[in-house]
């Protein structure tokens, strides 16, 4: 999928399920997925934690941007920057997938690399200066929670572990829920012939296929149909090329336009491919001619 290898299968598996397992040294636990009611309830421990950051005098990330744009450690520029290089690498990566040839797209793909890189730098510099705000208080206390309520001994989810100060279970446990969250891993997992075929008939009553209701269905369930229908509503009502219809990623992405607008997309592709050919890279004005 779209240069790229995912496991489909163990996401599906997991998400099906509704547990991870998660391995730490020589112990085995196992990661119960959050409901969509528990989620909720996740949400309200986070804003009721981020009020009392702010009662107790920690300041909200917006106040500490302006101390340190006073202070000159950070500025309104890089916080612009770091908006059009989000905006550049959005449209940028739309446009790859207009691209058939292999070596053109890879040329192209190294350039969106170099802009995320450029804005990974700048978030993490930022990071560094907001690390200590009330946002990020409530986030690492939620997560604590999230720990607390959701990681077990068992798989009959009785015995809540003991983590203790084990810092390895909970990034573990992040790096999953990345992994079960990202759009890529969600859409490869919906694609699979496994789920999407079942989907396909199921698809005026989804939730039947998991047999939850809004309560119990888990935030990773409510992705993946998301997701599906996604897929489903473009594959069964818009024209697209075989190309397309092969990858999740671009049928996603898919812009169902007249053909002239699609030979207008065709157009500014070559424009752009002209562009990185001769300056070496993109600019935000390549992309908005």
């Amino acid at each position: 999928m779209s240069d790229q290898k995912i496991n489909s299968s163990q996401i599906l598996l997991d998400i099906s399920r509704g547990y991870s397992v998660l391995k730490n040294k020589q112990d085995v636990f196992y990661f119960k997925h959050p409901s969509n009611f528990e989620s909720l309830k996740e949400q309200e421990y986070y804003d009721i934690t981020y009020q009392r950051a702010i009662k107790r005098g920690i300041y909200s990330e917006s106040k500490l941007l302006e101390r340190y744009i006073k202070g000159g450690q950070w500025s309104l520029e890089k916080e612009e920057k770091i908006k059009s290089l989000k905006w550049m690498i959005d449209k940028s990566t739309k446009a790859s997938l207009q691209i058939t040839d292999d070596f053109q797209r890879k040329v192209f793909t190294e350039n969106i690399e170099n802009q995320r890189k450029e804005l990974q730098e700048l978030e993490s510099d930022k990071n560094k200066l907001i690390g200590q705000s009330a946002e990020s208080w409530a986030r690492q206390q939620r997560m604590f929670k999230t720990v607390e309520d959701h990681i077990f001994q068992d798989l009959e989810f009785k015995h809540r572990a003991e983590i203790g100060n084990d810092a390895v279970l909970v990034i573990s446990m992040q790096k999953k829920i990345i992994e079960l969250s990202t759009k890529n891993n969600l859409l490869a997992a919906a694609y699979d012939s496994v789920f999407f075929d079942v989907f396909s008939l199921q698809y005026r009553q989804p939730m039947s296929i998991f047999g939850v209701d809004f309560f119990t269905i888990t935030v990773f369930q409510r992705y993946l149909l998301s997701y599906a229908s996604v897929l489903l509503n473009k594959l069964r009502n818009i024209d697209m090329p075989d190309e397309v219809r092969s990858d999740p990623l671009k049928i996603f992405e898919f812009n169902p336009d007249a053909k002239s607008q699609q030979s207008k997309v065709t157009h500014g592709v070559d424009d752009l491919k002209n562009a990185l050919k001769n300056k070496g890279k993109i600019t935000a004005e390549d992309l908005i001619k």
